[in-house]
């Protein structure tokens, strides 16, 4: 458990709730907080996903993960 704490997706998931928050607090206008917001979504979403799929790819190459099975034919 104490290794899914120390996930860099985890930490940067908590980043970016914890910059969210922080725009909020910090009193930005309307129109800066949507920009802000709009940018830490898109960052935080495209690491997390290019970084789960680097794993994944990793994963299955040192063979942990088997190739998924194609459909049998009728």
């Amino acid at each position: 458990m104490i290794e899914k704490l120390k996930s860099r997706k985890f930490i940067v998931a908590i980043g970016g709730v914890l910059s969210v928050i922080a725009t909020d607090m910090i009193g930005l206008r309307p129109e800066m907080t949507e920009w802000v917001v709009g940018a830490i979504t898109v960052i935080c979403s495209a690491y997390i996903g290019g970084q789960g799929l680097v794993d994944s790819v990793a994963e299955f190459a040192k063979g942990k993960m088997a190739a998924p099975k194609k459909p049998a034919k009728k």
